[in-house]
């Protein structure tokens, strides 16, 4: 009786301390996607304020109003500013790391857009032939427009029209859209006539959250996220924009799985994130410890009988002792065994990680010394590098220990892989030190990732350690030149940025 009572009791035990460390693990998954959200409308906001001030392109916008006549329509003078625009359009929303931008005229009809499509962008804009509205396109990698020929693509970009119907001030402001599982963040900005209400252009910038990106921070975060419109376990929901005010959620538990369930409320309806984490890991560790308690058990009851009897079979010491020679030499061999086993597994684990970095799991120099000239020729001249370390490591190191500065390094290799493309190489070069090897288009694209990084290290928040900062230093490498050159010269941009204060880009 005693034993089963104690059994009951650690069972309880164990799913209580599951069921508090898996509401920890999902508040944080919840707290990273409204971080994710904060972060992202900052940076939609930023990257239309600066519109504001660009004349060109107000006095394109200008030219543009005053003069579009879609019965008389200048297509020589028109679709040429309009091309213009639309390649302004396309700097911003590559710049920015976001999905789409829409501009729409005085009359809140569509003149141009830009749309992300896999790896490219969309550039059309919206030209007129006897009053009929013609779109012309292009893929970021071609050359000219040509007439777009889709009737549905056409049909529905041609009546896509600005909707947006609260007041638009000149600070701008955000709306939410969801369609089925996917949900997007638009910033919208109006512009006015010097000194006047008169409003002459509204631009709407789109982040979309679609399943790549779920598929992204589900592995990031090693639990499952997911976004949709369905309203199933909507009454165990709370509000996305609160969870820094939540100690406990309030998760659904199946035969299976946890799940949280937070909404946020967008322009057709409530949204819904699902955070699922495996109920397996509890019914694998509660199955453990009860096989353990039973053996447990089982090896005091013998312990007593072998005792009780030893009392009264002196003669039994004797055997006794031929009986631990034996198990002795059985030891030796599963000794010899594992030994054996160890080897082997180390062997393996070495042909594996030959171009992998033990502590990070990063890219090496092994790996840069081996690969470089490959890579240099699948960018085909258009090679950016990122040389960055930790701030005050060393100080990291002293005052928490190396164990610590480990963390930190792993940590950090972690977010840097996150928030970089797939097909950019983040290598440990050395320590604290680190390379990333991308291809851009210029050094302004380069600064911009390099100052996206910094950002999301600045604000990212460690497990041991705060304030973790990271001083960066960015050059573009020239076909001509030898990439060690071009290494050694974005690693002196990194000593100045350190020279200049650290937690920054020097390019």
């Amino acid at each position: 009786m005693l034993v089963a009572i104690i059994g009951i009791y650690v069972d309880t035990l164990l799913k209580d301390s599951h069921y508090k460390s898996t509401n920890a693990r999902m508040l944080h998954g919840f707290n990273r996607l409204s971080t994710d959200l904060a972060h992202d409308l900052k940076n939609l906001h930023k990257s239309l304020s600066s519109i504001k001030s660009n004349e060109g392109f107000h006095a394109s916008i200008d030219l543009i109003n005053n003069y579009q006549d879609k019965i008389k329509y200048n297509a020589i003078l028109l679709d040429e500013e309009k091309k213009i625009i639309t390649k302004d359009l396309l700097s911003r929303v590559k710049l920015s790391l976001n999905d789409r931008i829409y501009l729409y005229d005085d009359n809140q009809e569509l003149i141009a857009f830009v749309i992300r499509q896999d790896e490219k962008y969309l550039q059309a804009f919206i030209s007129y032939e006897n009053g009929n509205p013609i779109l012309y396109s292009k893929f970021d990698s071609d050359e000219t427009y040509i007439r777009n020929m889709d009737k549905s693509l056409s049909a529905f970009l041609l009546n896509h029209n600005y909707t947006f119907d609260k007041p638009v001030e000149d600070k701008g402001a955000f709306s939410f859209h969801h369609i089925n599982d996917l949900i997007s963040v638009k910033a919208h900005l109006s512009l006015f006539t010097p000194s006047s209400t008169i409003k002459k252009a509204h631009i709407e910038l789109e982040k979309i959250y679609d399943n790549s990106y779920f598929s992204s921070i589900s592995s990031y975060l090693n639990m499952h996220i997911s976004g949709t419109s369905s309203q199933t376990y909507s009454n165990k929901s709370f509000l996305l924009s609160k969870v820094k005010e939540i100690e406990e959620i309030d998760m659904v538990k199946t035969s299976k799985l946890y799940i949280g369930v937070a909404n946020i409320n967008t322009e057709n309806g409530l949204y819904y994130y699902h955070v699922r984490l495996d109920r397996k890991e509890l019914l694998e560790t509660l199955t453990k410890v009860r096989n353990e308690f039973i053996l447990i058990t089982l090896s005091a009851v013998v312990l007593i009988l072998m005792l009780f009897h030893f009392f009264f079979q002196q003669n039994l010491y004797s055997p006794l002792n031929n009986v631990m020679a034996q198990i002795n030499g059985l030891k030796n061999c599963t000794d010899s065994h594992d030994e054996l086993k160890t080897i082997s597994e180390n062997v393996n684990q070495l042909l594996s990680t030959a171009f992998n970095d033990e502590l990070t799991g990063t890219y090496n120099r092994h790996y840069f010394k081996e690969n470089i000239t490959k890579i240099l020729d699948e960018n085909q001249g258009q090679t950016g590098i990122i040389f960055f370390d930790i701030d005050h490591f060393k100080q990291i190191n002293d005052t928490y220990g190396h164990d610590t500065g480990d963390i930190v390094l792993k940590e950090l290799a972690k977010l840097v892989q996150y928030h970089i493309r797939k097909e950019d190489k983040l290598i440990r070069w050395g320590g604290e030190e680190f390379i990333i090897i991308v291809r851009v288009a210029n050094s302004e694209e380069l600064i911009e990732i390099a100052e996206h990084l910094r950002k999301r290290v600045e604000s990212n928040t460690f497990s041991e350690v705060s304030d973790v900062t990271c001083s960066f230093g960015c050059y573009l490498h020239s076909e001509t030149s030898d990439i060690m050159a071009s290494v050694k010269l974005a690693d002196e941009f990194l000593y100045r940025a350190k020279t200049e204060g650290r937690n920054r880009v020097a390019s």
